[in-house]
């Protein structure tokens, strides 16, 4: 077994030598990644759990943090939770450290590794990350943190709806079992369009964005919730608080123009708004004076 691990190595990481000088370094990084991570996906969903571990536990192991995650999953499936549970731990405690804050950790909820998702989905793991997100989040120094971890609790599950779902958009049709149980598609769609309601009454009740001092780094992402609303009434009353939020200082003008090509976007379809996103651009400079170099952002 092990001749065979060290073959698959071998002849798994030889052709990149080869292109260093004909592409990027990062970017043949990137696509070895892709493929490493793939090679493992496929392992675990032959149940192939003994041979996950035995390439993640070479000592020359490349793409440490592929591994990590692949491990976590693999271990619990295992039935070795204690190794499992170590892993993740450290994790935490990595992610934890030095400059990080509280929606760092929401990172350890959005990895896309098979073994791993399911983990998160099979065991409390979700709920224990949120709780130490919580508990980050308590001691950053922002003046508003009983409406700040609410928003920190709306982005991160906008986000784990957001990517149970893309499960019918982009994953192989043998990863549909990672999916809640008896789930279906229009189930999940109608998990974003319900989790949109939370967010759009939250703010209804608020009535205001917040600044970066109110709820710290989070309050950028405030846009994305608004971006994932494609009620055009809804929209509405979203673009009456960025306005506001642009006359108190907490936004800026860029953040306004982008909110209103995000507008464009929903009603114009992905396709056409791309067929125009250079003029869409120009007005906005010109409607609102920004930097000629301004590039808009959809989030």
């Amino acid at each position: 077994m092990h001749n065979i691990i060290i073959l698959f190595i071998v002849i798994f990481f030889i052709p990149s030598f080869e292109t260093f000088g004909q592409e990027e370094d990062w970017e043949v990084a990137r696509r070895e990644g892709v493929k490493f991570s793939n090679t493992l996906d496929s392992l675990f969903l032959e149940n192939k759990y003994e041979q996950i571990t035995e390439i993640c536990n070479q000592p020359s192991r490349i793409f440490n943090s592929v591994c990590t995650f692949n491990l976590i999953g693999t271990y619990y499936f295992l039935g070795d939770s204690l190794k499992s549970w170590e892993l993740l731990n450290k994790v935490i405690a990595d992610y934890s450290d030095g400059d990080s804050d509280a929606y760092t950790l929401n990172n350890l909820l959005s990895k896309d590794y098979t073994a791993y998702k399911k983990f998160l989905i099979n065991s409390t793991a979700k709920n224990y990350i949120v709780s130490h997100i919580d508990s980050f989040y308590m001691t950053e120094p922002v003046s508003d943190k009983q409406s700040g971890i609410i928003l920190l609790h709306l982005l991160i599950e906008d986000q784990w709806v957001r990517n149970t779902s893309s499960l019918y958009d982009h994953f192989k049709p043998e990863r549909r079992f990672l999916l809640p149980s008896k789930m279906d598609s229009m189930q999940a769609i109608q998990a974003q369009r319900d989790h949109s309601t939370k967010v759009f009454n939250f703010y209804k009740k608020q009535n205001k964005v917040f600044s970066k001092a109110e709820v710290g780094r989070i309050y950028y992402w405030q846009l994305l919730l608004f971006f994932h609303e494609w009620d055009l009434t809804r929209r509405e009353f979203y673009h009456e608080l960025v306005k506001q939020g642009v006359k108190v200082g907490a936004l800026t003008l860029e953040d306004q123009a982008n909110f209103e090509a995000g507008t464009e976007y929903i009603i114009m379809g992905s396709k056409e708004y791309f067929n125009h996103v250079q003029e869409i651009t120009n007005q906005l400079i010109k409607k609102y004076s920004l930097p000629s170099n301004f590039r808009i952002r959809l989030i």
